[in-house]
Order: structure tokens, then C-alpha cells, then sequence
């Protein structure tokens, strides 16, 4: 028996007793596609196979690679002739039967039976465990989405990221080379040109770091060593005018192996934008009350972020990452006796992140801790120098620290048992004061809750593909999680989930999960002190008007926790093994008792549900509601979000796939990779080879996501009235909910050029007025279906000039033009008369509209 070592394959091969070696050099490319490498000699034979003897041929070649030469005739036997049809279908399968078993296993699957056994390590930063990345972007995917830093990435991949999972908490979990981080500010600004690779996985993957099976994993794997410095100025304005802001950024970031460094600057400043600048009709009053209310609010901010990860010990690695803020926004919240009512807020925050990670045998243990302090003061009233004003403050502080381990427990012969255990506890504290400017008593509020929770995952992978079971079982796991909070001021909460991944083929993955999870009310939404505020509006759907009314808004201490059953099934395929086409296939069918909600819109079911909560006088009108939050007595919903993504290189070269290019960092790390007496050649502007790189560079990237909702129904109380948000019903002043929603990306890339295009539409919806007793009006408020397109335009400088004829302050410049509403849609909404309610103008949805963006980033 002999062992032939191909990149990251190992194949134990008995059935190729003569072993065979690889005819033509192998080649590697820089990430800006300027450079290649090849060997200076071929690989020579593996020596012949003895019963006591193993030998390693080192090859940095893909399996890809390989199975394109085996077809083509290139991989001969060790005689230098062809390889005959037994031993190249044995080789085929050798390459195409998967991974056994990861190399840190020393202890291959199953026994030498002459069988040909596949074993592969994952790359660096990969997940643990066998699940398989939902897509895949490498350096030029990335480059072609004409972003600046992982933040504005996730933004642009958009539905790709987010999960179909029924709750508020769908935005992706992030980690960063394969481990968690203290939160997601300690990556957001890492610029993409640091990015090797970046990987989605399905929301089952969350689970072994700690977090509940809701939200889609995104794994970003940097470069082993990088440093780039980068600039950024950005200013918009809106075409309808009344609305500047402006936006300076500074980030320096390194990575050397073990160490990293993060340091950020950023201010933005924007105008105010006034209801008289969108020409509001205003209800009664001054006719020039536009002008003392603003739609956006002025405001100026400043931020600081720093982040070191080093080892201080070996086989340890720690991380600090600290951010400070600064924000201050003025807001005109009406007219006043001398002039306009001013509110001021000034909010400052304090984040201080820590993670402690390491390894005791096949065991990974980490270490979270997080500090968050946020401050708000605010002033209320004219500045006339004379009267005091209101004054508030609140400060929000949570301490939080969490102990998480995985490793493997036992081996089943579909692979190793993976098991994840987290131990945390937080401690939560709010304090609220607020001083009147009239003189009246001082009023202060302490809110405070500890919670102790923890949550243990098992991933059990039942069979693997060709080596256990008939081959169209494929892979089959399983997965149990249970999770068990008990919170201070509440009790004890539970989460039970448990599901199964079958992946048949490369071609299909299909993953079917339930879980029944418990979500407590907050500490203020259980005891937050009562506010009254006069004169607030709203729209009443009862009688088709705006109206002005007195709002109670305090705390609810009845509050029960929500529970939500949730079963879930997703699948998808990859039809083409050479064409990056994916179909998404994912059904959400939810169920809630209890859930809890913030006071909803006025609609007549509302206030037959809740008819303790609002007063009116004895003509019908609206004098006051107890807007605190309130529990429904249960929630269903069934939705099917279904999709397609594209992705090909342009012009005559195929479509670039995995493992055929290798990406570097710098021409340095090029070089330390090649074998001994391999060199590098640069390639000449102009060459048909360097064509050949513009066009593996250039992208063409198509997404098309549908989700139709079958089924959105709330019963507001025990024997109370059903809602049915599909068909008439809402809860909020958006309208119902439309079935219908679309999402649409078109992207295109070649030589430092690019365009992309997002679309977004949704169904329109209807909510009808029922009268009450009190009066005859009634209004049904329509609101239509609505369309919208965002359009963004970049250049990287640097890919249109030869490098030696570019001024220096021009390399490593990238402009972007974003035009945001390139067709200034806005909701349209209008009643029964066909006129639109004053709370409902379009200006209220939308207040921007048309937005036009100009960005100059340099990297330096």
C-alpha cells in the first residue's frame, strides 16, 4: 500500500498498486491576477507499493484539477502510458467519494479491505463538524459586489443571508475564521480586500456555537497575513433637496498569523429635513406647523474602535475589543409660544468585548465576556432662555459572560458525535429619571434582571455517503438541542429543538427541523414606569380620521412569555456540478401562544379585544389609550420563501470553480507556498494570459428570492376576535401583511468595473374600518402594491491603468455612485373617498425618497 497526498486530499489507494503521477505542472494565481507560479520540474513517481511501506507524493492540485486531467488524458502510470480503464474509474471514484474522515482523525473509517479511502482536512477557518457550506465566495465574488468592509457585504448579500426562521432574530450570526467573536462590531469594518473566502451555512450550524437554530451562520476567512490602510468620504443629498449628510471613515487593520490588529475612526453628519420641505398636509392648526416639525432629525456623530487578538500563551488566543460612540440628534416636535418645541438627544455608548479560545485535545473552549453601557439624555422645550426644560436621562448597562465548549464524545461509523455546551449568565440594569421644567416632583425608575442560562447541542452523523449503508442514502445527521434560561425577575424559560440534514448527493440537501421555543418579556416591558404624553396621532379606523389623543405608555406586568412551535423544511440543489446554479427551497409553518406585541394599530378588532385599553367620549372620539404591551392569545403563520442564484465568470473562459485558483494576500505568501524550486512570473499588461485572469476575475451574479405567505392569522384574545392580516386585518400603521414579496439582485464585474442592481417588491394589502356602536363612518385604507430599485456603480482606479503609469495618490482608488429609490417610489395610500389620511402621506414611509451617494475609498 502506498498514500498519494493531492493538496487536501489524502487517497490510500491498494487498488492502484503501480501507483501514477501527474503529467503537467500545476498553477497558482494571485489574487489581483497579475502573477503565476509553476514548478520547475513535474512530480517524479511515487515509488512501488510494499506490504511494511507508505510513501507521499506532495501535489498542489485540486480534486477538480485532477478529475479534469484524468478525463483528458493527462495523468499517466508510472510506465509513462496511459491509465487503463480499472484504474482510471478506481482513481474517479477515489476523487469523487467524498471526505471519510477529517486528517487530525489518525485513525482512518472502517478497515484496509483494498477499498479506496478519500481523507480530507478542512481548510483553515473551516466550521467543525459535517455540514456543508450553503455557497461559497472567494476573493473575486467578493470584489465583484463593490463593497468596502464585512458590514456593507452582509448588507448586499441581503436575503442570502438572513434565515426563513419566524422570529425578529433572523440576521446572520458571523464568524470570523471559523470562530465566534465577541460580537459583531469587532468585524464589521474588517476590509474586503482581507477576505480569502467567505461561507454561508444553514441555520443548524448556529447551534454549536452557542446561539439558537434561527439564524444562518456566515464564516469569513481572512488572509494568514494583511495590512491595508483605508480611507473613506462619502456625501449624499436627496433629489427633492432638504436632506445632506456626509460621512468620514478611517480604518487601519493587520493580520500576522496569531495576531490581529482593528483601529476605526468615523464621523457623520446629517441636516434635518422638515414636514414643510415634503409639503405634509398638516390636520388643524397653523398653517405653517410644518416647519416647526422635523421629519429626520439633525444630527453629528463620532466613533472610536479598536481590536487586538494575540496569543498570550501558547495554544491560547485572546481578543479585546473595545468601541466608544457619540451621537447627538435635534428633533422639532411642534410649535411653541415663542418658537419651535426643540427635543435634544444626546446618546453615548461604551462596548467592551472579550474572548479567551483554545484547545484541550479534540475539545475547543472559549471564553465571552461583554460589557455595554449606553446613555441618553434628553431635553425638551423652547430655548427662550427663560423657561427650564425637561430634562431625562436614562443609562442601559448589561454585563454578560459565557463559557462555550465543542468536541467530539463517541464515533459512529457515519463519522464522530459532536457535541456543544454553553454556560452563561447576564446581568441587566436600566435606570430612568426625569425632572419636569414646570417645577413639578422629580420621578426616577431602577429595572434590573440576572439571568443564568445554558444550552447543550449533539450533532450525530448517521451515515456518510459510500462508506456505510447503500449509496443513495448519502449523508444523514441528526441533531437534539435543549436549552434552560431562569431569569430573576420571571423564571425559567425552555427551548427544545431537534431535526435531520440528508444530503443523497452532491446535488441535493434537504433538512427538516421542530422547535419549541419560550421568549420572556423584557425587564421594560414588564415594569417600565408609566409616561403620559398629550397629543399624539394616529389614525382611527374606526372613524376614518386622523385624531389627536392622550397615550399612557408604561410597563405591563401580566405579561406572560410567548411560545413559539416552529416546523421548518429546506431544500436545495445544485443541478450542474460545473454551473453555479442554486435553487432554495425553505416552508416555515409557526405557531404562537401568547406572543407579545407593542400596543397595535386601531382597528375595531383591536378595541373589541382590548376594550379596556382605550376611552372615547360620548361622541365616539378617540381621548385615550393605554398603549403598554400586550400579550395576543396566539399567532399562526405558514410561509414558503423559494429562490435561485446565478453566478459565471464573463467571456469565453468557463465558470471559475472551487479549488482551481488559490488566493494570496501579498506576492510574499505566494512565494512561501510554492515547493522547492518552484518560480514566479509575472504576467505582461495586454498578454492573452492576462486576459485570460480579467476574465476568471469578471462575475456575473443573478438572485432571485420569492416569498409567499399562505397564512397570517392572530386570535387578539381568548374568545376574542381572529385577525387575519392577509385579508383586511393589521397590527401596525404599515397595513396588513402583503403575500407576496420579491427580491431581486443583478450584479456584473470585469476589470475593476461594476453594476448592481436591487429590486424589491411587495403585494399591496387592505385594511377595512368596522364602526362601532357610537358612529356610522367607516373607512377601509388601501394600500397598493410598491416597487423599488437601487442602482450602485463602481470603479476600482487601479484595474483600468498599468500600475507604473498611475499617479500614486490614484492606486488603490475605488468611487462608488448609489442612487438609493432610483425611481422615487413611495407607498400611495388612500381611504374609501380615495383621499389619503394624513398619518398615511408618503413622505411618513419614505421620507428621503430619491437619494444619490457619492463614495471615494482609498486603500493606502
Amino acid at each position: 500500500m502506498f498514500l498519494i497526498s493531492l493538496g487536501s486530499f489524502i487517497v490510500s489507494a491498494s487498488a492502484l498498486s503501480s501507483g501514477w503521477h501527474n503529467s503537467t505542472p500545476a498553477q497558482w494565481s494571485a489574487t489581483e491576477g497579475s502573477q503565476a507560479a509553476e514548478p520547475a520540474n513535474p512530480s517524479e513517481d511515487p515509488p512501488t507499493e510494499k506490504a511494511e511501506d507508505k510513501a507521499t507524493l506532495e501535489l498542489s492540485v485540486s480534486a477538480e484539477e485532477l478529475l479534469r486531467q484524468l478525463d483528458e488524458g493527462e495523468i499517466l502510470g508510472p510506465d509513462g502510458e496511459s491509465l487503463t480503464p480499472e484504474r482510471k474509474k478506481a482513481l474517479r471514484e477515489a476523487l469523487e467519494s467524498g471526505v471519510v474522515t477529517t486528517i487530525d482523525d489518525p485513525e482512518p473509517t472502517g478497515e484496509d479491505n483494498g477499498d479506496i479511502v478519500v481523507r480530507a482536512p478542512k481548510p483553515r477557518g473551516s466550521v467543525p463538524g459535517d455540514f456543508e457550506p450553503l455557497q461559497s465566495f472567494n476573493p473575486n465574488d467578493i470584489k465583484a459586489f463593490g463593497v468596502g468592509n464585512v458590514g456593507e457585504l452582509l448588507d448586499a448579500l441581503g436575503a442570502e443571508v438572513s434565515s426563513n426562521g419566524g422570529s425578529s432574530d433572523s440576521n446572520a450570526v458571523v464568524l470570523l475564521n471559523g470562530k465566534r467573536v465577541s460580537s459583531f462590531l469587532e468585524i464589521a469594518t474588517i476590509p474586503t480586500e482581507a477576505i480569502e473566502r467567505m461561507e454561508i451555512f444553514p441555520v443548524e450550524v448556529a447551534l454549536q456555537y452557542g446561539f439558537s437554530a434561527t439564524q444562518r451562520v456566515v464564516n469569513i476567512i481572512t488572509y494568514e497575513n494583511f495590512q491595508a490602510q483605508t480611507g473613506l468620504a462619502n456625501g449624499s443629498v436627496t433629489t427633492e433637496g432638504g436632506y445632506e449628510t456626509g460621512r468620514l471613515n478611517f480604518n487601519y487593520f493587520q493580520i500576522a498569523r496569531d495576531t490581529r490588529y482593528t483601529l476605526d475612526l468615523g464621523y457623520t453628519r446629517t441636516g434635518s429635513l422638515l414636514e414643510s420641505e415634503r409639503g405634509l398636509e398638516q390636520p388643524d392648526g397653523p398653517p405653517d406647523l410644518g416647519a416647526f416639525r422635523t421629519l429626520l432629525p439633525e444630527s453629528e456623530g463620532i466613533f472610536f474602535h479598536g481590536t487586538v487578538n494575540a496569543r498570550p500563551i501558547e495554544g491560547v488566543s485572546s481578543t479585546i475589543n473595545v468601541r466608544v460612540s457619540q451621537n447627538d440628534r435635534q428633533f422639532l416636535i411642534g410649535p411653541g409660544a415663542l418658537g419651535p418645541v426643540i427635543r435634544d438627544f444626546e446618546t453615548s455608548d461604551l462596548v467592551i468585548g472579550a474572548v479567551l479560545a483554545g484547545q484541550i485535545g479534540r475539545w475547543s473552549w472559549n471564553l465571552f465576556g461583554n460589557y455595554q453601557r449606553s446613555r441618553s439624555d434628553i431635553l425638551t422645550g423652547e430655548i427662550d432662555g427663560v423657561a427650564a426644560r425637561d430634562e431625562a436621562s436614562f443609562v442601559d448597562e448589561t454585563v454578560d459572560l459565557n463559557a462555550l465548549a465543542s468536541g467530539r464524545i463517541f464515533k459512529l461509523p457515519g463519522g464522530p458525535a459532536i457535541a456543544s455546551v454553553r454556560i452563561g449568565g447576564q446581568s441587566q440594569n436600566f435606570d430612568s429619571r426625569e425632572t419636569p421644567g414646570d417645577g413639578a416632583p422629580e420621578s426616577s425608575a431602577s429595572l434590573s434582571r440576572d439571568v443564568f442560562d445554558n444550552q447543550v447541542s449533539l450533532d450525530i452523523p448517521v451515515f456518510y455517503r459510500k462508506i456505510f449503508g447503500p449509496d443513495w442514502i448519502g449523508n444523514l445527521s441528526a441533531n437534539v438541542n435543549y436549552a434552560l434560561s431562569d431569569l430573576s425577575d420571571f423564571g425559567a424559560i425552555e427551548t427544545l429543538g431537534y431535526g435531520i440534514v440528508w444530503a443523497p448527493s452532491d446535488a441535493i440537501n434537504f433538512t427538516a427541523s421542530i422547535s419549541r421555543r419560550e421568549t420572556a418579556p423584557t425587564p421594560q416591558q414588564l415594569n417600565a414606569p408609566l409616561i403620559t404624553t398629550q397629543n399624539v396621532r394616529t389614525f382611527d379606523f374606526n372613524v376614518g380620521e386622523t385624531v389627536e389623543f392622550t397615550q399612557l405608555f408604561g410597563g405591563n406586568p401580566t405579561l406572560q412569555a410567548e411560545e413559539r412551535e416552529t416546523i421548518r423544511l429546506a431544500l436545495r440543489l445544485k443541478p450542474f456540478k460545473k454551473t453555479k446554479l442554486i435553487f432554495d427551497i425553505d416552508y416555515l409553518d409557526s405557531g404562537t401562544d401568547n406572543p407579545i406585541a407593542a400596543f397595535p394599530a386601531l382597528t375595531s378588532p383591536i378595541e373589541l379585544a382590548f376594550p379596556d385599553r382605550v376611552s372615547r367620549d360620548q361622541a365616539g372620539q378617540l381621548v385615550s389609550i393605554n398603549a403598554a404591551p400586550v400579550n395576543f392569545a396566539r399567532s399562526y403563520r405558514k410561509q414558503l420563501r423559494w429562490g435561485a442564484i446565478f453566478s459565471r465568470s464573463l467571456g469565453d473562459a468557463p465558470a471559475e470553480e472551487q479549488g482551481e485558483t488559490m488566493f494570496f494576500g501579498s506576492r510574499e505568501d505566494l512565494e512561501n507556498s510554492l515547493p522547492p524550486g518552484a518560480i514566479v512570473v509575472d504576467v505582461e499588461p495586454g498578454s492573452a494570459q492576462a486576459r485570460q485572469f480579467d476574465i476568471r476575475a469578471s462575475r456575473l451574479r443573478l438572485s432571485l428570492y420569492h416569498t409567499v405567505i399562505f397564512d397570517d392569522k392572530i386570535v387578539a384574545s381568548e374568545n376574542g376576535p381572529t385577525l387575519n392580516l392577509l385579508d383586511g386585518d393589521a397590527i401596525g400603521n404599515e397595513g396588513g401583511t402583503s403575500r407576496h414579496r420579491i427580491e431581486f439582485q443583478a450584479s456584473v464585474f470585469k476589470k475593476g468595473l461594476g453594476a448592481r442592481i436591487d429590486a424589491n417588491w411587495q403585494s399591496g394589502t387592505v385594511v377595512r374600518g368596522i364602526p362601532i356602536a357610537a358612529t356610522s363612518k367607516v373607512s377601509d385604507v388601501q394600500f397598493p402594491s410598491l416597487a423599488t430599485f437601487d442602482l450602485s456603480l463602481f470603479a476600482s482606479i487601479s484595474d483600468q491603468f498599468s500600475q507604473d503609469r498611475l499617479p500614486g495618490w490614484l492606486k488603490g482608488v475605488r468611487i462608488n455612485l448609489d442612487i438609493v429609490n432610483l425611481f422615487n417610489a413611495r407607498q400611495s395610500v388612500t381611504d374609501t373617498r380615495d383621499m389619503t389620511p394624513i398619518d398615511f402621506q408618503s413622505p411618513f414611509f419614505d421620507p428621503q425618497g430619491r437619494q444619490i451617494s457619492l463614495s471615494i475609498r482609498k486603500v493606502f
